[in-house]
């Protein structure tokens, strides 16, 4: 195998493209992940979760297509399906512009309709399996190039919670509190108004992902929202207002946020956004059902 440039970094990893040749195989361009040396951390274990992940999400078309292990089990192989992150695009500073130029739109509304949709069937399909992702956010969502076209798929898969599975380790609470559904955590204060947050142990539900696509699909299609900061500042409004209607009609969402975009046709992408990252979990709607009544995704079939 030969390796060449490091193309991303986590905390508990180094994300590479590569050159990859199993045997009797002809070498091909992929994405390695090799884990870090932590202290105080089992590795190992995260190494093996992320593993058992992709192994069950083999035939997923929901996420990055895995190709198996490589150099002694050193290496996590996927398929180089490019490397152009939501992340990525909000960072360019054209946010929904660049999307639609990726996704081959002339109008960045339907690009973002298009996207919308890509991300939650992407998240439907991992349910489908019985898999809740639990860190969906924009560095996490692929704009992946296949033979098909560009697709919405997910990666980082080493905080999944399966369902099905009688091993979940719940005291593992893997995920971004910006992006996490309020039910996820406790926000606490410290000296000089310093947050930090605190798993409540909360069982995973699919309904956690629901959520924190949501926020992603809010995020994109409002400027102001694109850098880190104003999302983490919108974020921490957001948690004082406890629903994104009180957070829109706040003099500070008033005076900053062009809505525009979710206000087309009569506000359909709004009262998505509304359903799906709804702080009560017993209100927000599952995504089998936003497919099935939301006017905006009519169109488009999970």
């Amino acid at each position: 195998d030969c390796m060449l440039p490091k193309i991303g970094s986590g905390a508990f990893g180094d994300v590479f493209e590569g050159l990859y040749a199993p045997e009797g195989q002809e070498e091909q361009r992929v994405v390695l992940k090799q884990y870090k040396a932590l202290r105080g951390r089992d590795v190992r274990s995260f190494y093996e979760d992320e593993l058992a992940a992709c192994r069950r999400l083999f035939e997923c078309d929901g996420v990055a297509e895995f190709l198996g292990v490589a150099g002694a089990d050193v290496y996590l192989v996927w398929a180089y399906e490019g490397t152009v992150t939501l992340e990525a695009l909000l960072q360019s500073g054209e946010g929904v512009v660049a999307l639609a130029e990726v996704l081959g739109y002339e109008d960045p509304a339907e690009a973002y309709e298009a996207f919308a949709a890509g991300l939650l069937g992407a998240v439907m399909a991992m349910h489908s399996e019985g898999v809740v992702h639990r860190d969906i956010k924009p560095g996490n969502i692929l704009l992946a190039q296949t033979d098909a076209g560009v697709e919405v798929k997910l990666i980082d898969l080493g905080g999944v919670a399966d369902l099905t599975s009688s091993g979940l380790r719940e005291e593992e609470a893997i995920f971004d509190p910006l992006y996490g559904a309020p039910e996820q955590y406790i926000e606490k204060r410290g000296l000089f108004g310093k947050s930090s947050f605190e798993a409540t142990g909360e069982p995973p539900s699919y309904k956690l992902d629901t959520f924190s696509a949501g926020l992603v699909l809010l995020q994109l299609a409002v400027p102001a929202l694109h850098s880190p900061q104003a999302y983490q500042s919108m974020r921490n409004a957001l948690h004082e207002y406890g629903c994104l209607e009180a957070w829109r009609e706040s003099e500070g969402a008033k005076t900053s946020c062009d809505f525009s975009l979710l206000d087309l046709n009569k506000g359909q992408a709004w009262t998505l956004l509304t359903q799906l990252a709804d702080f009560d979990p017993d209100e927000r709607i599952s995504l089998f059902d936003a497919f099935k009544t939301s006017k905006m995704l009519k169109s488009y079939v999970a």
